[in-house]
């Protein structure tokens, strides 16, 4: 069996992932190339920041997935691995594993040993994310602004083939965006000292993300 690996969809495609008629030519040309090679297509996509409960873009494309699994990494370090879509068979079981150090039996010149991230399987368990009840509006809009701000920085590393694991937002350009959105500047610090004491953003140093399940 052939595989052809799409990595990413927005990397590749030719057009606005969002809008349906350019995601149905793209859905065409993978049916192009199944045909002519005689193989499956893996597709990697990604989901948004705000709407991590589907993928990115239009819905056309899960409409033409014989199959759909969504990896994610929550705050507890367990990768899961859950089918979100399965066509004409029942769905797989979900899956769980976490990353562990593995000595690769070499040590650098420095005397330190060198070690790889392994996967290692472990019981799957429903994520536990943080709550976003009761918050008040001008909370709701800085988590909202700053998980746009994260969306649209992966977006650039993206399209310069560049890994968005890499992607930071700042405590400024977080702010400025707040103050730029109708936000009091006297309120950003209260702002974010409540966000932080709730556990849904977390300060590292001078760069700030929500708490959420990240979603590859």
């Amino acid at each position: 069996m052939r595989l052809i690996v799409v990595d990413t969809v927005a990397r590749t495609m030719d057009g606005d992932e969002n809008s349906t008629k350019d995601m149905n030519v793209f859905v065409q040309q993978l049916d192009q190339l199944k045909a002519k090679h005689n193989c499956a297509i893996l597709l990697v996509h990604h989901t948004g920041h705000a709407e991590k409960g589907r993928a990115r873009g239009s819905m056309a494309l899960k409409g033409a997935l014989d199959a759909e699994f969504r990896v994610s990494k929550g705050q507890d370090g367990i990768i899961r691995f859950q089918c979100t879509k399965m066509k004409e068979a029942e769905s797989a079981a979900p899956m769980a594993f976490k990353l562990k150090d593995v000595y690769l039996g070499a040590d650098d010149d420095e005397g330190n040993p060198i070690q790889k991230a392994a996967i290692e399987y472990v019981d799957f368990t429903e994520s536990i994310q943080p709550s976003s009840t009761g918050l008040g509006n001008n909370q709701k809009l800085a988590i909202d602004a700053l998980n746009d701000l994260m969306d649209e920085k992966r977006d650039e590393l993206e399209s310069k083939g560049n890994d968005i694991e890499n992607a930071r937002v700042t405590v400024n350009e977080w702010r400025t965006r707040l103050l730029d959105n109708g936000l009091d500047k006297s309120r950003f610090h209260e702002i974010k000292n409540s966000l932080n004491k709730k556990c849904l953003i977390m300060i590292e140093g001078s760069y700030v993300r929500a708490c959420s399940q990240t979603v590859f």
